[in-house]
C-alpha cells in the first residue's frame, strides 16, 4: 500500500498529524485487519442525509471539534 505523509508545521502543530512506519508483515496484516473490521460496521450515508441532521448534532460536532486539540 502506498500513502504520503504531510511534513509541514500546521501537519504536527494544528492538525496533531503523526505518521508510522510498520515492516513487520504481520503486525500490518492485524493493522489492516482493524482497519477493514472499522468499514464492516460503518453505514453509507447520502449528501441529503448529512446535510439534514439535526440541528444539535451538528453543534455537538463542532463543539467536539474545537476540544478536540485539548484532549
Amino acid at each position: 500500500m502506498m500513502t504520503s505523509a504531510n511534513l509541514d508545521r500546521r501537519s504536527f502543530e494544528l492538525n496533531l498529524e503523526s505518521s508510522l512506519v510498520i515492516y513487520d508483515p504481520e503486525v500490518s496484516k492485524r493493522l489492516r485487519g482493524v482497519q477493514q473490521g472499522y468499514l464492516d460496521r460503518a453505514s453509507r450515508i447520502s449528501l441529503e442525509e448529512w446535510v439534514r441532521r439535526p440541528a444539535w448534532k451538528r453543534l455537538v460536532e463542532n463543539a467536539v471539534g474545537l476540544l478536540a486539540p485539548l484532549l
